[in-house]
């Protein structure tokens, strides 16, 4: 959310001004930040014991510990077994096309799809969309501004609510309501309604994708949860390359017909959320 913050705030300050070029230099900015924090960023113990480094794999549970405010002196000798090697790709790829992973893989990879879709397609073509209504005064910096600010209180709603709902629940419920607020943005024609209604979609699909990348690995064994993500995440840049292509064979058909199928999209996905084979809440 704070990089999506920065993104707007860094676009309606530079663009109007400065131009793309400099804006595109300063969205760069938070990835060098994100080469720093890799000298920081502790390594998975499961991927050490894979390679025989169980010592550096039990230092790094013990500064887990102490991050958690556990005595970094843990009350018993800590000793870490090397795993077996990974299965190979092929074997892989085998157990999640078997039951009773092969349900949850098809039915996650479409809703990460057809939400990188929706999502990517009303961004992208929302100056078109906002151009099409004619309302004079919107400024498509500032209204994306307010979009991404929308995204803190959504953020913090869905955080709240995963753990108490269900992941399968507040992911189908901030499907529909984004499937919504694009309806009603297809039917708004003043200033005000447009800003609500685009403001309100962001709230929730925010809360959609925090609940997908929760309920995804969640949704797999360990030996697999890897695959099954980079299966999954492909899935989504698959969506988001066909979101503009699509909207611009929408838009032939008319300025609300994109709208209507991101919306339609996003209410398909919620149906197939509640079709994943079980609740992870209590895991």
């Amino acid at each position: 959310v704070a990089g999506v913050l920065y993104v707007g705030a860094t676009a309606r300050l530079l663009l109007p001004t400065l131009g793309w070029r400099c804006y595109c230099a300063s969205a760069a900015l938070p990835s060098c930040a994100l080469l720093l924090a890799r000298f920081w960023v502790a390594e998975s113990p499961r991927f050490l014991l894979l390679r025989g480094r169980a010592d550096e794999a039990a230092r790094v549970l013990r500064a887990v510990a102490a991050t958690n405010g556990r005595s970094a002196a843990l009350p018993v000798r800590l000793t870490l077994a090397p795993l077996p090697p990974p299965p190979a790709l092929g074997e892989l790829l085998r157990t999640l096309l078997r039951a009773p992973h092969a349900r949850p893989l098809l039915l996650l990879s479409c809703v990460w799809c057809g939400l990188s879709c929706a999502y990517a397609g009303f961004t992208f073509w929302l100056p078109t969309f906002l151009a099409a209504k004619s309302v004079r005064g919107l400024d498509v910096y500032e209204t994306f501004l307010l979009m991404t600010a929308a995204e803190v209180p959504g953020l913090l709603l869905a955080t709240a609510a995963i753990d108490r709902v269900g992941r399968r629940g507040v992911l189908s419920a901030t499907l529909i309501g984004c499937a919504l607020a694009l309806a009603a943005f297809s039917a708004a024609s003043s200033h005000a309604a447009l800003v609500r209604c685009s403001s309100a979609s962001y709230f929730a699909v925010v809360g959609s994708w925090a609940t997908l990348y929760t309920l995804t690995p969640e949704s797999f064994p360990t030996p697999v949860r890897a695959t099954a993500a980079g299966i999954t995440r492909m899935c989504a840049c698959v969506g988001t390359a066909l979101a503009a292509p699509l909207g611009s064979a929408l838009l032939g058909v008319g300025a609300s017909a994109p709208l209507v199928a991101y919306a339609a999209m996003l209410g398909a996905c919620a149906l197939l959320v509640l079709a994943v084979p079980s609740e992870t809440r209590l895991r």
